[in-house]
């Protein structure tokens, strides 16, 4: 009996069941469910373990977050963006690095005897040192001179330059050793007429020979020239001689000038004079740059000697000895050689770098 009263429920409840909505068909998980939900276990691993969606942001098994992906870049620890190819302050492969542009193109200047290049970019190169040269506006100028060692002299001309005339000026940068006497700066005649020379105390002595037997001149105080680098003029206007050292007058005679005639030529030197015996006498322990000869008395007060001699109209004759080797030495006013004679070579010249030092 109890029996039969099971199977009259259960026709009872199927009877019920197939009158509901379609939708309601089916109580619990379907085969479908099932079969995803198996999937879904498989992939969450046998230790249990799972990982949440991207966009929850949903911890792991092991409790760490795990990052959400950005729609954007990354951006790192200095707020710059990870993708160093996009980022504002570099520079994509193909594209060049603009200049750097410090000075006006393809120029150059100097600058305490510095030579400054720049190329056609705007960019200084390396400035470079003229040293012991001279910087003059695109390259370091060699400055060189003639060293005597007392034996030897340079014939400038085979005529006098300044001897005939009333007013003249010799002057030239003198660099002496202070080794011996009677050393001739310049001198011109065969015996010598007129002389610049110094004598073993430092004085100094400008003069010339005047028919029958005088010397009239100028001679000044002991220790008037030093050693190392100094420019010396010898003026002569006429009624007098004067002698400048670096541009200030240490010495002045006055001399009743008469009228006198040579009707020979005779030769111009540097660094000796001829004696009365036509012999090579007083030659210089020392070197000379820049010899400057003038038809006036160019200086009638202290001034301030030019490292650099020009020419102009009053100039007879130029020597800057810049040629540094060889043995000539031109003059720029008339092309005259001078010729080097024994113990005389190219040293070292007169700059702004070296008179700082002497």
């Amino acid at each position: 009996m109890k029996h039969v009263s099971m199977a009259v429920w259960l026709a009872f409840t199927l009877v019920i069941w197939g009158c509901t909505d379609s939708s309601l068909s089916t109580i619990g998980p379907t085969d479908e469910d099932a079969e995803s939900e198996s999937e879904s276990e498989s992939e969450s691993g046998l230790d249990g373990d799972f990982d949440g969606t991207e966009e929850d942001g949903q911890v792991d098994g092991d409790g760490e977050s795990e990052e959400a992906e950005p729609d954007s870049e990354v951006e790192d620890s200095d707020g710059d963006s990870a993708d160093a190819d996009s980022s504002d302050g570099d520079l994509s492969e193909t594209e060049e690095a603009e200049p750097d542009v410090s000075c006006t193109p393809n120029t150059t200047w100097c600058n305490n005897n510095v030579l400054h290049t720049c190329n056609d970019q705007g960019q200084e190169h390396v400035p470079q040192d003229c040293g012991t040269d001279t910087c003059v506006e695109d390259h370091c100028r060699a400055e060189w001179a003639l060293a005597f060692d007392g034996t030897g002299y340079v014939t400038l001309s085979d005529t006098f330059l300044v001897r005939r005339l009333d007013s003249a000026t010799v002057e030239a940068w003198v660099n002496w050793s202070g080794m011996g006497d009677q050393e001739h700066i310049y001198s011109e005649g065969r015996p010598s007429k007129l002389v610049l020379k110094v004598r073993s105390t430092g004085a100094l002595h400008f003069a010339e020979w005047v028919p029958p037997n005088d010397w009239p001149g100028v001679v000044t105080q002991p220790g008037s020239l030093g050693t190392g680098w100094h420019h010396v003029a010898g003026v002569k206007d006429g009624i007098g001689y004067a002698i400048y050292v670096d541009g200030r007058l240490v010495g002045y005679s006055q001399y009743d000038h008469q009228d006198f005639t040579y009707p020979d030529e005779d030769p111009s030197f540097l660094g000796m004079t001829l004696g009365n015996s036509f012999q090579p006498e007083g030659f210089l322990h020392g070197a000379i740059d820049e010899l400057r000869l003038s038809s006036i008395a160019r200086y009638t007060e202290d001034f301030t000697p030019p490292i650099r001699h020009e020419a102009d109209d009053d100039t007879i004759a130029l020597w800057r000895m810049d040629e540094g080797d060889g043995q000539t030495t031109t003059d720029e006013v008339e092309g005259r050689e001078g010729t080097l004679e024994g113990g005389v070579d190219w040293t070292v010249g007169v700059s702004e770098r070296n008179l700082e030092n002497r």
